[in-house]
C-alpha cells in the first residue's frame, strides 16, 4: 500500500491543520500514549501522597487558629511595647513563601505569586525566604531578593526550626520590621486557597477574645516572651509547610488528571484520522485497479 498523507488538526482547531503521513500518525500516537501513561502514574502517586498528608494538614489548620487567638490575646492584654508584639520601625518586610520544588502542579505556585502582588509586596521592600525551587526561581525573575531556596528534602520540623531562627534573627537585628507567611491550604472539594498571615507582630483575628484573664509571669513577661515567640513562630511555619505540602499534592493530582484526559482526546483524534487516511488509501488503490492504471 502506498504511503498516504492526511491533513490532521488537533482537537478544537479549525482550518488548515498539519499534513502528516500515516507512519507519522502512528509514531505520534505511541508517543502521546506513553505520556498519558506517565501522567496517569504520577496522578496515582499524587493521590496517595495527598491522602497521607491531608490529615496532618487538617490538624495543622486547627492549631493555626488556636495559636493565632492565643498570641492575639497575649498581645492585647500585655502592658508592654515589646518589639515582638508591637513591631519594628523598619520599612522592609520578611516572608516565608511556601511553594514546590517540582513542576507539573498546575497553577499552584503562580496563584501564590499573584497573591503576593495583590498584597502590595514589591522587590524594594521585601525579603523572601522561599521554600521550593520553583517559587524561588519565579520570584527572582520578578526582582525579589531571595534569602535561600529551601528544598523539601529536609524534614519539615527541622526546616521550620531553621527558618524561624533565621527570620527571628533578622527581626531582632532590625533588618525586617514584620514577618509574614505565604502558603496554600487545601480548600473544600478540589479547591486550593492561597493565603497569607502576619506572624510578627501578631495580627488580631476576628474571633479574638473580647476579655482576657490577666496572666502572671515569673520572672517577667519580657523574659517569658523570649521562650514563647520562637516556639510560636516555629509551629506556625511548620503548619504552613504541612498545609502547603497537602495542597501541592492535590494540585499535582488535578494537573495530571487533566493531562491524562487531554492525551486521551489526542489519541482518539489521531486514531480517527489514521482510519480515515487508511480508508482513503485503500479506496484510491481500488479505483486504480478498476480503471486498469496498474
Amino acid at each position: 500500500m502506498q504511503e498516504s498523507f492526511y491533513r490532521w488538526s488537533r482537537p478544537g482547531e479549525r482550518g488548515g491543520g498539519i499534513v502528516i503521513s500515516m507512519r507519522e500518525m502512528t509514531r505520534r500516537k505511541k508517543g502521546i500514549e506513553a505520556i498519558r501513561q506517565m501522567a496517569k502514574a504520577m496522578g496515582l502517586i499524587s493521590t496517595v501522597r495527598f491522602q497521607q498528608t491531608r490529615e496532618r494538614a487538617e490538624r495543622a489548620e486547627r492549631s493555626f487558629a488556636l495559636m493565632r487567638r492565643t498570641m492575639a490575646d497575649l498581645a492585647k492584654g500585655a502592658e508592654t511595647t515589646h518589639p515582638y508584639l508591637r513591631g519594628m520601625d523598619v520599612p522592609v518586610r520578611g516572608a516565608v513563601f511556601v511553594t514546590s520544588d517540582r513542576g507539573l502542579a498546575g497553577g499552584y505556585t503562580t496563584a501564590l505569586i499573584r497573591l503576593l502582588k495583590e498584597k502590595g509586596w514589591n522587590p524594594g521592600g521585601s525579603r523572601i525566604w522561599a521554600v521550593g525551587k520553583k517559587g524561588a526561581g519565579l520570584l527572582e525573575r520578578r526582582g525579589f531578593e531571595i534569602f535561600g531556596a529551601w528544598t523539601k528534602g529536609l524534614p519539615l520540623p527541622k526546616m521550620a526550626e531553621r527558618l524561624s531562627a533565621e527570620l527571628l534573627k533578622a527581626y531582632k537585628a532590625g533588618e525586617i520590621g514584620e514577618i509574614h507567611l505565604f502558603f496554600t491550604r487545601p480548600g473544600r472539594g478540589m479547591e486550593l486557597e492561597p493565603g497569607s498571615m502576619r506572624l510578627l507582630p501578631p495580627e488580631e483575628p476576628e474571633d479574638v477574645s473580647k476579655q482576657m484573664t490577666p496572666m502572671n509571669f515569673e520572672p517577667s513577661f519580657e523574659e517569658a516572651l523570649e521562650y514563647i515567640i520562637p516556639a510560636y513562630l516555629c509551629q506556625m511555619i511548620y503548619g504552613g509547610l504541612l498545609m502547603g505540602q497537602a495542597a501541592e499534592n492535590r494540585a499535582r493530582m488535578e494537573a495530571m488528571d487533566a493531562a491524562e484526559r487531554n492525551a486521551k482526546d489526542m489519541v482518539d483524534a489521531l486514531t480517527l484520522q489514521f482510519h480515515r487516511a487508511r480508508q482513503g488509501a485503500i479506496t484510491r488503490e481500488l479505483a486504480e485497479i478498476v480503471s486498469g492504471d496498474l
